[in-house]
């Protein structure tokens, strides 16, 4: 028997979640200007730490609540939806990459690694996650207004 309810991280500390999505990225520029990255560290090291760090920014902002209402059985839907969507476009895209590249049409150079799948499946839930958000709310301000 499936809860109706789905624990969820706070609202209020969607922060967290942003910040691990952008703050590496933000150090990393940084080191970047100043001339710290080949010093401090090799830059694929940092590189690889950042991705991580952002990854896992994605995953927590996925399983946040974003209203009050969310957690209940219909933001679950949206939610399954959400990561079916992600889980088929990331093969989906590498197989068009790889098609393009068989034949030379574009030659695009995607690392075929976990980072970049996680970072495609993760993008796709968030997106479609986000838009299906949208729509409800915009769906209710024009039932809203009809009622008027």
């Amino acid at each position: 028997i499936m809860k109706k309810e789905m624990r969820l991280l706070p609202m209020k500390q969607m922060w967290i979640s942003i910040t691990l999505i952008f703050f590496p990225i933000l150090i990393m520029i940084a080191l970047k200007l100043f001339g710290l990255f080949e010093s401090i560290l090799d830059a694929k090291k940092i590189v690889n730490v950042v991705a991580s760090l952002s990854l896992l920014g994605m995953l927590l902002l996925f399983l946040t609540k974003w209203n009050k209402d969310d957690g209940d059985e219909m933001y679950l839907q949206i939610r399954l939806h959400a990561s079916f969507a992600g889980l088929i476009f990331a093969p989906c895209i590498l197989l068009i990459y790889s098609i393009f590249n068989l034949f030379d049409w574009l030659y695009i150079d995607f690392a075929y690694n976990g980072f970049s799948i996680t970072f495609m499946i993760l993008f796709m839930q968030l997106f479609t996650f986000v838009y299906k958000i949208y729509e409800m709310k915009k769906e209710e301000e024009q039932q809203r207004s009809n009622e008027k």
